[in-house]
């Protein structure tokens, strides 16, 4: 085996071509004399000479003895023809021996050959890309095609030179130039690259169109390392052995299978972060094999003007790289059918799935949800799903990934915390391990532990995604800490109780198959407004150690058909990956009665309540509810709710008992309050008490006193006044006052 660089191999088998290209020239010189040698026998470019035209007119040769170049060539010291066709047929033999010995006795890939063997080409197709690449590489080369063509304003050989160039004796030049068309292999790929000549209009006939080869091209057969593809990268080789990965057996027994045919096309399901493609690197790199990536969103550059490239070269110059290499083509179609990206490649769908067709290595695609380019493009394929790794694998990677970093006791604690209230991709839960280690000190990690930082960045990736939909609320109250009726008590125990054992029911003791659908918790809190409804939401995430958030339909609800349901859909996935709490509050807005069709807008919204209704039966974490109008809302979707809690108005001893728990023990309260009067006085919600207690409070501190009954009596007044209600007895003072005028009559 030789020590030397693989480049200084590639470099010599090119000179051996290159040589190749110098006796083509010479014989083309012969063959063409006439085109370049004056009568007298000189050598010109700048005019036609007289046995060129005769050619060209179709006359018979003058009887007077020509020089048919022979004075001009044999200065030259150029062979006849005859002896230039031995000279090639020697030196092809002299090539392939050399190649082989190459090849064998020390064990080089000649880029060349890799490229041939690639794409398939035939030895007229490798030939010409030969003779184009000859002006590229070397000076002396583009200076002799010059004079080859008898023309130093042309630099680039034409398709109809090299033609000429190579046709053999009784080989029509149209069966060369068939390899230059634009349907030709050479083209499809943009091995090389024809081009306009200004001095045609409208347009540059083939056979005079000249001929480039990328400098990619170029790079390669050169043995040049290719450092950055800004359009694909290939996949590091993945250090993870198989049994490491996050993957469910048959899942991971199905991709293996598909792997092992020829020409396998496949497309992976499954959310971003899931692990596909680390699966597929993984897969691949046993077999020595590289992974070349597209990210369809990023790969192009679909902008009008004057510098931007068309679609159909940019694909072309990718799977040209991907081929160099004989690479698994991993295409990820995410998020790409929404932009103008895919809407360009859609276009030209026909075109592409053809160029895919004809690509001889394995195709994977990767797509969140359906994908309609991936269903053009790949046509048949085989679809593979990817889910959420359950609870008790997603502890184990959380216990493989902090081990290195945290004592055993503080992981223990942190899969306690993590591993029941998110069910996160495995990507998610790299990228989370990796922002904790950089945001903690090492110090901090395990001397006075707390899992809250972890929680946080967890949280916060989450937040991220459901943001533009959705936004998380919070409390720092307890059910402990709630005033509630009694039989709201119980129902609400009863819910905390399906929603912290519902896996165990389900998973372990089998219940799922007797429930293939509905194993999530849906809860309505129905009742007048201001009873407490958000409030209990929040009170029963945080409860479950689980973040909530409450739905913004103004961001929800779009006139456009569809969107609505787009909208719905990805709050729905995003909330069951982080095993969030959703909240729909006001839910009568959304899940209205369903009407009679009598135009297509009812038709429609008919279809925004069918699509509701079918993903909160399919979702597998809580949605809570509320609505004030209970009476509004879909039959269908009421009996669909697993538990629905009523929050009357309350009565005078919860009013009563409300005043005196929503006062702060740090607040500076008089003793003269009577909250048995205010709530008997007073039939307001304990979203009104809240309000009235904080008026009271800032009131006093207006007044720099206590918090007083007679303050706390006003804002009762206030509050019911602006609800529109009745107020007997008025404000605190006229109540005094009617009090003390009643106590004189009486005294009269």
């Amino acid at each position: 085996m030789s020590q030397e660089p693989a480049s200084t191999f590639a470099l010599r088998h090119l000179d051996l071509h290159l040589e190749w290209v110098r006796l083509w020239i010479q014989r083309h010189m012969r063959r063409y004399a006439d085109r370049l040698v004056l009568t007298s026998g000189s050598y010109s470019d700048e005019c036609v000479g007289r046995d060129e035209l005769t050619r060209l007119l179709g006359q018979r040769p003058a009887q007077e003895p020509q020089s048919n170049g022979t004075t001009f060539l044999d200065s030259l010291q150029v062979e006849n023809e005859a002896a230039l066709d031995a000279r090639l047929t020697a030196h092809q033999e002299l090539l392939v021996a050399q190649t082989q010995a190459w090849a064998i006795e020390e064990g080089v890939l000649l880029p060349l050959e890799e490229l041939r063997a690639s794409f398939q080409l035939s030895d007229t197709e490798l030939k010409l890309l030969v003779v184009a690449l000859a002006p590229r590489v070397s000076i002396d080369f583009a200076r002799l095609f010059s004079v080859a063509m008898a023309d130093f304003n042309l630099r680039q050989p034409s398709a109809g030179f090299m033609a000429e160039l190579l046709a053999e004796p009784g080989e029509r030049l149209e069966e060369v130039l068939d390899c230059l068309r634009a349907e030709a292999r050479l083209r499809r790929y943009r091995l090389v690259t024809l081009h306009e000549d200004e001095r045609w209009q409208p347009e540059t006939p083939l056979v005079h169109a000249p001929v480039s080869v990328p400098q990619r091209v170029v790079d390669f057969v050169q043995g040049v390392v290719a450092t950055t593809n800004a359009a694909g990268t290939f996949l590091q080789e993945s250090t993870l052995p198989l049994h490491e990965l996050v993957v469910e057996p048959l899942v991971l027994e199905k991709l293996l299978g598909a792997l092992r045919k020829p020409r396998p096309r496949l497309l992976l399901r499954g959310p971003a972060g899931i692990g596909r493609r680390t699966l597929i690197a993984a897969i691949v790199g046993q077999g020595r094999q590289k992974v070349f990536e597209v990210a369809l969103c990023d790969a192009f550059n679909v902008e009008e003007g004057p510098s931007s490239v068309d679609v159909g070269v940019q694909v072309s110059d990718l799977l040209r790289e991907a081929r160099f290499f004989n690479a698994l083509l991993l295409l990820r179609f995410d998020g790409v059918d929404e932009t103008p990206t895919g809407s360009r490649l859609l276009a030209r769908s026909a075109w592409l799935q053809d160029l895919l067709a004809d690509y001889p290595g394995p195709i994977v695609g990767t797509a969140a949800g359906d994908s309609v380019l991936a269903q053009r493009l790949l046509g048949s394929m085989q679809e593979i799903t990817f889910s959420l790794p359950p609870h008790d694998a997603q502890a184990n990677l959380w216990r493989r990934l902090l081990t290195p970093h945290l004592s055993e006791k503080a992981v223990e604690r942190m899969i306690v915390e993590l591993s029941p209230g998110y069910q996160m991709t495995p990507g998610a839960m790299h990228r989370a391990v990796a922002t904790y280690l950089e945001e903690t000190p090492r110090r901090g990690r395990n001397g006075g532990f707390s899992t809250a930082p972890l929680v946080r960045i967890v949280r916060r990736q989450i937040d991220h995604r459901l943001g533009f939909l959705a936004d998380p609320i919070s409390t720092s109250m307890r059910l402990t800490d709630v005033v509630l009726a009694d039989k709201a008590k119980e129902q609400l125990a009863e819910v905390l109780s399906f929603a912290r054992h519902s896996e165990r029911v389900f998973q372990t003791w089998g219940f799922r198959h007797c429930s293939p659908s509905g194993r999530g918790l849906s809860v309505m809190f129905s009742g007048p407004p201001g009873t407490g409804k958000t409030l209990l939401a929040t009170v029963i995430a945080a409860e479950l150690g689980r973040v909530i958030y409450r739905i913004d339909l103004s961001r929800i609800v779009d006139k456009y058909i569809g969107e609505t349901e787009k909208n719905l859909g990805r709050v729905f996935d995003e909330a069951e990956k982080a095993q969030a709490v959703l909240l729909f509050d006001e839910a009568d807005s959304l899940f209205a009665s369903r009407t009679s069709v009598k135009s297509s807008n009812d038709r429609y919204a008919n279809l925004e309540v069918n699509f509701l209704l079918q993903r909160l039966d399919a979702y597998d974490g809580v949605s809570i509810l509320t609505t004030n109008f209970v009476q509004s809302l879909d039959e269908a979707f009421q009996r669909r709710i697993r538990f629905k809690v009523d929050f009357p108005m309350p009565s005078e001893a919860l009013r009563a008992k409300l005043w005196r728990t929503l006062m702060p023990p740090e607040a500076p309260v008089a003793d003269d309050i009577d909250y048995g009067a205010l709530g008997r006085g007073f039939e307001l919600s304990g979203g009104h008490i809240r309000s009235a207690v904080l008026r009271a409070a800032i009131a006093a501190a207006e007044g720099d006193c206590k918090i007083k009954n007679c303050l706390l009596w006003d804002a009762a007044v206030a509050e019911s006044r602006e609800m529109g209600a009745l107020v007997s007895g008025g404000t605190y003072s006229e109540r005094s006052s009617q009090q003390t005028l009643s106590g004189n009559r009486d005294s009269k």
